[in-house]
């Protein structure tokens, strides 16, 4: 009986602590869209978040000269995963080029921007081979908030 009695009450205090968590975030939510006193004066701390975008390109190198040239074809299905100092990303990582060989990755992080190196791998699709480096690395900037990677490869032979 002392088995079963536990099970409810834990039940009961899981759905009452939903309850309350939703009661917070509306409490939240009403106090963040409530227009300010007509007399307050604008506090100067500015709190953000910081979003990060990094893009990704990838293309078979014809020439050789590990730059994108507009008669190359973009190469599809390169594995491309991003590491750094980041709270949480929108988008799946690793990720796979798409048609057009593009890949992003949208980050956030609460706060500024942490500091540190941001880097950009990619693992070439059976067939290819890198034509140049195969990670990329960013040191973070807080001023830049989207960084571009490209990245070359040549036909297996």
């Amino acid at each position: 009986m002392t088995h079963q009695i536990e099970k409810v009450w834990f039940k009961n205090k899981g759905a009452e602590m939903r309850k309350h968590k939703a009661l917070l975030l509306l409490a939240f939510l009403l106090a963040a869209c409530s227009p300010a006193a007509p007399n307050s004066t604008p506090n100067e701390e500015v709190l953000a978040d910081c979003f990060l975008t990094f893009t990704v390109n990838t293309w078979v190198d014809t020439n050789s000269n590990t730059e994108y040239d507009s008669s190359e074809t973009p190469l599809q299905n390169v594995e491309v995963r991003l590491e750094g100092p980041f709270a949480q990303m929108f988008s799946p990582n690793p990720c796979m080029s798409d048609a057009e060989g593009t890949c992003t990755f949208s980050t956030w992080s609460p706060g500024e921007c942490l500091a540190g190196d941001y880097s950009i791998h990619v693992t070439a699709p059976k067939g290819y081979t890198s034509a140049a480096a195969d990670t990329i690395t960013f040191s973070m900037d807080a001023s830049t908030f989207s960084h571009k990677a490209e990245f070359g490869f040549l036909p297996s032979e």
